[in-house]
């Protein structure tokens, strides 16, 4: 067994400075000669997944040499849609090490894993435990061992939010939010302890629909009933030979004892992506956007919780210079986004709409494309979801927190004067007037309006059509197919291939945006330069993830609604897991 790997390029550091000795040319020259030659030997491929998996680069991200970049998780998609098709790769061995997935993501993954399997040959999987997310991703393979002393913990999907009305009313916070449509549920958190009636219709229903493919996937990929499935879930194995036993996996063994059984080399993931990088026609060029998490008025950045954050400024840029550069012939737009500002969405939607009149422009939804996420996505000529896809959410809310309360128990007064009667509108120490009120719940009318026009206009539906499948209420990728949101089920690699298609390109290359930065970039830029919302950066390791998180969505709310604007947002922060 031999492992194939790559030499680095170094990077001196001198007193006087920076100072890198290899020269541009001779630099590329090396880069180069470490992708593997072809050769009509065999070889596997090994993949490790583990820890967080991004789904794109984000804002800012840069490396001291691209070797040293992590494969997100749709590096991984793309390296195994190559490796179907190559007959050099007789087999995949897969660790997985705590991947954190979503079900999208994971649908993704496990579709080309599928795509390999079905030519019939071996797929390999390791782990020393197995939840529900690996389980699912896990049993598109022939083999699966888990550890002697691992955990088999698969115990069933659950979908879980919280609510903070309880929390605001202690410390004398009031939620003074209007909305359009009856699922737009996210002022929930903030105003009530427990959702309402159209709320939990909305949650059962995906979580139905959810449950459902994962139990089916699972069961067919495992060679079993359905029946046997959820009797996994009603009592669970809690040994490695219990899962055995159980047929939820194959083997009680370590990961190196997969690894000793091959005889033939192995090569990495990352230097199989070096490989099909070269393998692609340098002539033809396949643009991927990345819009990713929040959508917000300004700059993309990196959130709180180490998150990326899209604002409309840098997109709308990227949008221009993409519509500008005659040797992208096609365009990708991925999106993961629960939406954000309404506002930002509308301006990043007019660019891709401008954008799609002269090129084809295709769009791939990840995790989430929801409210301000789907309003992004209308405009594009073809939409692809996967089934798990948290989409549609069209629908609007505003408004502000009142902290008359709070304020009060501080001890702290205010005094105005205005000459205008709605100058103090959007002041915090009170709660809305009747007829700021109205102005808000016009406000948002508007909003939604235009909201359910670009919709219309991108899916060739009527506003009413629109509105009824709208009123904020998200849907899965399977449901949104069903009833027109979505056009195609499949992932980012179908996306990409659709688009070439339309562009009438044949295997070509692929131009990542936002880029991945070098280290010179850094030292001439600044590694995250970009504004974040008034706050200053903390870094994820610096706080519980989940704390994080909260906080990350309470800024990007807080920042919308303090400046006046009206928030496109999926309703609540929803986990399946």
């Amino acid at each position: 067994m031999t492992t194939s790997g790559g030499r680095k390029i170094i990077v001196w550091i001198s007193a006087l400075g920076v100072v890198i000795l290899v020269a541009g040319g001779l630099a590329l020259g090396m880069l180069l000669s470490e992708v593997p030659s072809e050769s009509n030997q065999t070889r596997w491929l090994s993949l490790s997944l583990s820890g967080q998996m991004n789904g794109g680069p984000t804002e800012g991200e840069f490396y001291l040499d691209p070797l040293d970049s992590p494969l997100r998780a749709v590096d991984l998609v793309e390296i195994l849609n190559y490796a179907a098709e190559d007959s050099s790769i007789n087999g995949l061995l897969i660790e997985l090490d705590g991947p954190v997935l979503s079900m999208a993501m994971a649908w993704e993954i496990r579709e080309e894993l599928l795509s390999f399997r079905a030519s019939g040959r071996e797929c390999l999987v390791g782990s020393r435990y197995y939840g529900n997310v690996e389980l699912y991703l896990a049993s598109a393979c022939s083999t699966l061992a888990l550890h002697p002393a691992g955990s088999p913990s698969v115990y069933g999907l659950r979908l879980a939010t919280e609510y903070y009305a309880g929390l605001l009313e202690m410390i004398g916070v009031t939620p003074d939010i209007e909305r359009i449509g009856a699922y737009k549920s996210a002022p929930e958190q903030y105003q009530e302890t427990a959702p309402s009636e159209p709320t939990v219709e909305m949650l059962d229903s995906l979580l139905n629909d959810i449950n459902g493919q994962f139990i089916s996937a699972i069961a067919e990929g495992r060679g079993v009933a359905e029946t046997n499935v959820m009797d996994w879930l009603a009592q669970p194995p809690v040994t490695a030979d219990e899962a055995v036993e159980a047929k939820m996996v194959d083997l009680s063994a370590p990961f190196t004892q997969l690894e000793e059984g091959i005889e033939e080399p192995i090569i990495t993931g990352m230097d199989y992506r070096l490989e099909i990088g070269q393998s692609r026609n340098q002539n033809e060029r396949v643009a991927i956007l990345h819009i990713q998490g929040a959508i917000v008025d300004g700059y993309s950045t990196t959130n709180l919780d180490g998150s990326a954050v899209s604002g409309d400024v840098t997109i709308s840029q990227y949008l221009v210079d993409l519509l500008e550069d005659d040797s992208v012939n096609a365009v990708v737009i991925r999106v993961d986004s629960p939406g954000g500002s309404a506002l930002a969405s509308h301006v990043m939607a007019d660019g891709i709409s401008e954008l799609a009149d002269k090129k084809p422009v295709v769009v791939s939804m990840g995790s989430y494309a929801a409210s301000g996420g789907y309003y992004v996505s209308a405009p594009a000529s073809v939409i692809f979801a996967s089934p798990t896809t948290l989409t549609g959410s069209i629908g609007v809310f505003g408004g502000k927190m009142s902290l008359g309360g709070l304020l009060d128990r501080a001890g702290i007064t205010t005094w105005e004067t205005t000459r205008s009667p709605f100058a103090s509108i959007y002041e915090p120490y009170r709660p809305f007037s009747d007829s700021e009120r109205e102005l808000i719940q016009r406000q948002m009318q508007a909003t939604y309006d235009r909201f359910l026009t670009v919709v219309s206009d991108g899916r060739t539906l009527t506003t009413e059509e629109v509105d009824s499948i709208g009123q904020g209420r998200v849907w899965s990728g399977l449901q949104a197919s069903k009833n027109g949101l979505v056009d195609e089920i499949g992932g980012l690699e179908r996306a990409i291939r659709h688009a070439s298609e339309l562009a009438g390109l044949s295997n070509p290359s692929r131009v990542t945006i936002p880029r991945q930065g070098t280290f010179w970039d850094a030292l001439l830029n600044g590694a995250g330069a970009s504004p974040l919302l008034g706050a200053e950066q903390i870094t994820a390791t610096q706080l519980v993830a989940d704390v994080a998180a909260d906080i990350a969505d309470s800024l990007v709310l807080a920042e919308t609604l303090n400046s006046g604007g009206i928030a496109a947002v999926m309703p609540l922060r929803i986990t399946v897991d």
